[in-house]
Protein backbone atom coordinates (compact mmCIF):
# COMPACT_ATOMS: atom_id res chain seq x y z
CA UNK A 1 0.00 0.00 0.00
CA UNK A 2 2.89 2.36 0.71
CA UNK A 3 3.79 2.50 -2.98
CA UNK A 4 0.17 3.26 -3.86
CA UNK A 5 0.22 6.52 -1.92
CA UNK A 6 3.46 7.55 -3.60
CA UNK A 7 1.98 6.65 -7.00
CA UNK A 8 -1.11 8.74 -6.23
CA UNK A 9 1.01 11.81 -5.52
CA UNK A 10 3.27 11.17 -8.51
CA UNK A 11 0.48 10.52 -11.04
CA UNK A 12 -2.22 13.01 -9.96
CA UNK A 13 -2.39 16.11 -12.14
CA UNK A 14 -5.86 17.44 -11.28
CA UNK A 15 -7.14 16.74 -7.75
CA UNK A 16 -10.60 17.46 -6.36
CA UNK A 17 -10.36 18.30 -2.65
CA UNK A 18 -13.32 17.33 -0.44
CA UNK A 19 -13.44 18.45 3.19
CA UNK A 20 -12.30 22.06 3.16
CA UNK A 21 -14.04 24.39 5.59
CA UNK A 22 -15.39 27.82 4.80
CA UNK A 23 -13.15 29.28 7.51
CA UNK A 24 -9.99 28.11 5.74
CA UNK A 25 -8.91 26.43 8.96
CA UNK A 26 -8.52 22.79 9.90
CA UNK A 27 -6.61 19.74 8.81
CA UNK A 28 -7.95 19.71 5.23
CA UNK A 29 -6.73 23.27 4.71
CA UNK A 30 -3.32 22.37 6.12
CA UNK A 31 -3.07 19.39 3.77
CA UNK A 32 -4.15 21.52 0.81
CA UNK A 33 -1.51 24.16 1.54
CA UNK A 34 1.17 21.46 1.74
CA UNK A 35 -0.06 19.89 -1.51
CA UNK A 36 0.15 23.26 -3.28
CA UNK A 37 3.77 23.54 -2.16
CA UNK A 38 4.74 19.92 -2.67
CA UNK A 39 3.34 18.52 -5.90
CA UNK A 40 2.79 19.88 -9.42
CA UNK A 41 -0.97 19.31 -9.55
CA UNK A 42 -3.95 21.59 -9.97
CA UNK A 43 -6.24 21.50 -6.93
CA UNK A 44 -10.00 22.12 -7.01
CA UNK A 45 -12.27 22.65 -4.02
CA UNK A 46 -15.51 20.66 -3.87
CA UNK A 47 -18.02 21.62 -1.19
CA UNK A 48 -21.73 20.75 -1.23
CA UNK A 49 -22.85 24.19 -0.01
CA UNK A 50 -20.12 26.77 -0.61
CA UNK A 51 -19.20 28.59 -3.81
CA UNK A 52 -16.12 30.06 -2.16
CA UNK A 53 -13.79 28.83 0.56
CA UNK A 54 -11.48 31.48 1.97
CA UNK A 55 -11.22 33.22 -1.38
CA UNK A 56 -10.85 29.97 -3.28
CA UNK A 57 -13.59 29.13 -5.81
CA UNK A 58 -15.47 25.93 -5.06
CA UNK A 59 -17.99 23.77 -6.90
CA UNK A 60 -20.75 21.70 -5.33
CA UNK A 61 -19.84 18.61 -7.38
CA UNK A 62 -16.68 17.43 -9.14
CA UNK A 63 -18.82 17.01 -12.23
CA UNK A 64 -19.11 20.81 -12.43
CA UNK A 65 -15.38 21.30 -12.89
CA UNK A 66 -14.41 22.56 -16.34
CA UNK A 67 -11.14 20.63 -16.24
CA UNK A 68 -11.15 16.81 -16.28
CA UNK A 69 -10.08 15.65 -12.82
CA UNK A 70 -8.19 12.39 -12.37
CA UNK A 71 -7.98 12.15 -8.57
CA UNK A 72 -9.75 13.14 -5.37
CA UNK A 73 -8.57 13.68 -1.83
CA UNK A 74 -11.42 13.05 0.60
CA UNK A 75 -11.03 14.37 4.14
CA UNK A 76 -14.54 13.95 5.56
CA UNK A 77 -16.34 11.90 8.17
CA UNK A 78 -17.58 8.44 7.16
CA UNK A 79 -21.08 9.22 5.80
CA UNK A 80 -20.21 12.40 3.87
CA UNK A 81 -17.12 10.61 2.54
CA UNK A 82 -19.39 7.96 1.01
CA UNK A 83 -21.27 10.73 -0.80
CA UNK A 84 -17.98 12.22 -1.98
CA UNK A 85 -16.91 8.80 -3.32
CA UNK A 86 -20.16 8.63 -5.30
CA UNK A 87 -19.64 12.17 -6.59
CA UNK A 88 -16.05 11.45 -7.60
CA UNK A 89 -17.00 8.22 -9.39
CA UNK A 90 -19.85 9.89 -11.27
CA UNK A 91 -17.47 12.69 -12.36
CA UNK A 92 -15.10 10.16 -13.93
CA UNK A 93 -12.39 10.46 -11.29
CA UNK A 94 -10.20 7.34 -11.33
CA UNK A 95 -8.45 7.40 -7.95
CA UNK A 96 -9.28 8.57 -4.44
CA UNK A 97 -7.27 9.07 -1.29
CA UNK A 98 -9.40 8.57 1.82
CA UNK A 99 -7.94 10.35 4.82
CA UNK A 100 -8.53 9.07 8.36
CA UNK A 101 -12.24 8.64 9.07
CA UNK A 102 -13.10 8.88 5.37
CA UNK A 103 -11.57 5.40 4.98
CA UNK A 104 -13.71 3.87 7.75
CA UNK A 105 -17.13 2.25 7.62
CA UNK A 106 -16.22 0.17 4.59
CA UNK A 107 -15.56 3.23 2.44
CA UNK A 108 -12.23 1.93 1.14
CA UNK A 109 -13.86 -1.24 -0.18
CA UNK A 110 -16.88 0.74 -1.37
CA UNK A 111 -14.66 3.02 -3.48
CA UNK A 112 -13.09 -0.03 -5.08
CA UNK A 113 -16.52 -1.46 -5.95
CA UNK A 114 -17.12 1.83 -7.80
CA UNK A 115 -14.06 1.07 -9.94
CA UNK A 116 -11.83 3.58 -8.18
CA UNK A 117 -8.24 3.03 -7.18
CA UNK A 118 -8.40 3.84 -3.47
CA UNK A 119 -5.65 4.51 -0.94
CA UNK A 120 -5.76 5.61 2.68
CA UNK A 121 -3.55 7.32 5.22
CA UNK A 122 -2.23 10.78 5.93
CA UNK A 123 -0.97 12.49 2.76
CA UNK A 124 1.44 14.61 4.79
CA UNK A 125 3.50 11.49 5.50
CA UNK A 126 4.15 11.05 1.78
CA UNK A 127 4.83 14.57 0.52
CA UNK A 128 8.47 14.94 -0.50
CA UNK A 129 8.68 18.63 0.39
CA UNK A 130 6.57 18.69 3.54
CA UNK A 131 7.22 21.28 6.22
CA UNK A 132 9.77 20.46 8.91
CA UNK A 133 7.16 19.23 11.40
CA UNK A 134 5.75 16.81 8.85
CA UNK A 135 9.22 15.69 7.79
CA UNK A 136 9.79 14.76 11.44
CA UNK A 137 6.54 12.75 11.40
CA UNK A 138 7.73 11.09 8.18
CA UNK A 139 10.98 10.14 9.91
CA UNK A 140 9.12 8.60 12.86
CA UNK A 141 6.70 6.76 10.58
CA UNK A 142 9.60 5.28 8.62
CA UNK A 143 11.47 4.42 11.81
CA UNK A 144 8.50 2.44 13.11
CA UNK A 145 7.63 0.89 9.75
CA UNK A 146 4.41 2.82 9.17
CA UNK A 147 5.47 4.00 5.71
Amino acid sequence: MKGAQNDFLKDARHIAIYGLKRSGKGFASDVTRELKRGIPAQLYAVHPQAAELSGWAAVTSAGQLQQPVDSALIMLKTAPARQAIDDAASAGIRSVWLVFEAASGGNLAYARTKGLTAVEGCPLLFLPNASSLHRFHQFLARLFGRI
